[in-house]
């Protein structure tokens, strides 16, 4: 019988050790993607710290006692699925990923069937309350961009003023700063949504609504009845100095990546 590890990060030393025991094993070897690092990785831009730190895990897991099986991993240690021993590779949007190295891959649908969405709800505890306004909303999904808002700030007072009569929902990031959590609280009429919850349950539950974010991996699901927009291409206002380390890349065919503010409507 075909025995299968399924991870999602490649720079974690305990993944490491796992995957180097179990290969010897016969295990089938699955990296499943990882945000939205498989489709940006190879235009990232040298990163002495992540060679560094590439590295240390390396003398880590020797100093523990365990085998080393990729002195040399530091050289592509950027890169997605650089690490020795994976049989496959499952990723959204296949299309749209460099296979640099000629790993097989395998392509993950996920759908939001009634089954799967009420298994989630049922998980993750899901409260109606959370999200009361549901049609003709807009949503948007920050992130921890180490950026301090103003930017999303500037793109949600546009909407704002643009559908005064739309509830604004922000569904904050687990790791969003106090500086950027402050900014939101200054505008208006804003209902911020601190939840562990995942996103995509938040998504799937609108209708007719308006979606954004930077550039966030969580609405790769799509919903049919809402729009979707992706603010990294806009220009004005734009502070965010991380969208300057690597080519942001939209993998998918339902999020629009706008120039402007004006290209977000319901």
């Amino acid at each position: 019988e075909l025995v299968e590890f399924n991870f999602f990060q490649e720079q974690d030393p305990i993944v490491l050790i796992l995957i180097n025991k179990f290969k010897k094993q016969g295990t089938k070897i699955n990296l499943y993607q990882d945000g939205l690092k498989p489709y940006v990785a190879h235009s990232m831009k040298f990163s002495p710290a992540l060679v560094l730190n590439n590295i240390k895990q390396n003398l880590w897991i020797k100093r523990n006692g365990y085998p080393v099986s990729d002195y040399w991993s530091f050289i592509n240690c950027k890169t997605y699925g650089f690490i020795k021993g994976i049989d496959n590779l499952y990723l959204t949007f296949p299309k749209a990923y460099l296979n640099w190295n000629k790993l097989p891959i395998e392509t993950i649908t996920p759908q939001f069937t009634d089954d799967f969405v009420h298994l989630l709800k049922r998980v993750f505890k899901w409260n109606d309350s959370l999200l009361k306004d549901r049609k003709k909303v807009i949503f948007f999904l920050n992130q921890p961009m180490h950026d301090d808002g103003s930017f999303d700030v500037y793109i949600l007072r546009h909407l704002q003023k643009k559908y005064p009569h739309s509830t604004i929902y922000i569904k904050n990031h687990p790791l969003t700063s106090k500086l950027k959590l402050n900014k939101y609280k200054e505008i208006n009429n804003v209902k911020i949504i601190d939840s562990k919850i995942p996103a995509e349950v938040f998504i799937n539950e609108l209708k007719e609504s308006i979606v954004f974010s930077v550039v966030s991996t969580a609405m790769f699901i799509k919903n049919s009845s809402c729009e979707f927009y992706y603010t990294y291409k806009i220009k004005k206002n734009n502070n965010i100095e991380r969208l300057k380390k690597y080519e942001v890349v939209n993998p998918t065919e339902h999020v629009i990546s706008c120039k402007t503010v004006d290209e977000i409507v319901f």
